[in-house]
């Protein structure tokens, strides 16, 4: 689950999705949580977001996300953020 033929994208939801997705139908009544670090903190925001109240995580916590990644590939560029 995840393995997409694309070229890889920290803004990877919907991955996230297919697994999580995957998880729900092998535990229908399992709880579902996650915690993201970093590039995967972001990932799992943006998920949460575009999932809304449909989201299939009961509780979920992001590390150190990246929440402007403009703002951080900006800054790794040298362009004054």
């Amino acid at each position: 689950g995840g393995a997409t033929p694309k070229v890889y994208c920290g803004l990877g939801a919907p991955d996230l999705a297919e697994i999580l997705s995957h998880l729900r139908r092998r535990l229908p009544s399992s709880p579902l949580y996650a915690v993201g670090w970093s590039m995967g903190g972001c990932i799992l925001v943006r998920h949460m977001a575009e999932a809304g109240e449909g989201c299939e995580l009961r509780a979920a916590m992001a590390v150190s996300p990246a929440l402007d990644v403009s703002a951080v590939q900006r800054y790794w560029q040298g362009t004054p953020v």
